[in-house]
């Protein structure tokens, strides 16, 4: 007969495996696009959950990338100090489309602790929750901390013939995140959540636009906004759809000129979760 792998293996290899899938989707992308994703609870005590999908940043406004966008002219910047802070806000302000994967596992006394891996960023979080009412239908806080890191990577430059594989720059990211959240399970079927999404990052690189030498990149951001999901599922296995609508200003400096931007982002997000 053909032997059996012993439970307890197959999970240790499913969760390292996921580890490793969250590894390879650190490198996979570039748009700042860091999800909630946080479900109807926190994962219970000894259990695990692995989640695959995707999401998106969507900028309004002065966040979309200066390159994208034309002046008062009608013409996007092509030189100068222009296109070296074009460069920057098209590495840090880009919408665009990333692969997110995460890996959570339960604590005693209400707690968790995840990973979440989310195109070139990748967030740890600690989170606590309180069950307001037990039963079949349980509401909760979840509140926690969320700090994250990682890089943004500006876009190829075409003109640069056999060292196009260069960038335009990059630069380091680090942040933190404060989670509240209202949230609600209904009997391990549906679960809902919302509240606010408040957090602060800095970002530091160098940039550089056609032949000139990269120049020092740096900024502060401020974020505020609120996220809205909705799981739905049958025992392991559930379906995370939300959307995040934020407020950002970012302020900063690019070579000699200094950056202002503010305005809406919306981050629609959507992933496929297995708790075992």
């Amino acid at each position: 007969m053909p032997s059996r792998t012993p439970r307890r293996g197959r999970r240790a290899r499913g969760a390292g495996g996921a580890v490793a899938f969250c590894a390879v989707l650190f490198v996979a992308g570039c748009a700042p696009a860091l999800p909630s994703l946080a479900g109807g609870s926190t994962t219970p005590a000894h259990r695990r959950d692995v989640g695959l999908g995707g999401s998106a940043r969507v900028p309004f406004g002065q966040l979309r990338p200066r390159a994208g966008r034309a002046d008062h002219t009608g013409a996007a910047p092509t030189n100068g100090v222009d296109e070296l802070a074009a460069r920057y806000e098209e590495a840090a302000l880009a919408g665009g489309i990333v692969p997110v994967a995460s890996a959570r596992v339960g604590l005693p006394h209400h707690l968790d602790l995840g990973v979440l891996a989310s195109g070139t960023m990748a967030q740890l979080s600690l989170r606590w929750e309180r069950v307001l009412r037990d039963g079949v239908t349980q509401p909760r806080w979840v509140i926690g901390l969320a700090p994250y890191g990682g890089a943004l990577v500006g876009a190829r430059e075409a003109d640069r013939g056999a060292r196009d594989r260069d960038r335009a720059g990059r630069a380091g990211v680090v942040g933190v995140e404060v989670p509240v959240l209202y949230a609600v399970d209904f009997g391990s079927s549906y679960e809902l959540w919302a509240g606010p999404r408040l957090g602060a990052e800095y970002l530091r690189g160098r940039f550089t636009a056609g032949e000139a030498e990269r120049a020092r990149a740096s900024a502060w951001t401020l974020r505020a906004g609120a996220v809205l999901g909705v799981g739905i599922g049958l025992r392991g296995l559930h379906v995370l759809a939300e959307l995040t609508a934020a407020y950002e200003r970012w302020r900063g400096r690019q070579g000699d000129a200094g950056i202002t931007r503010q305005g809406l982002v919306l981050i629609p997000a959507a992933a496929l979760r297995v708790r075992f």
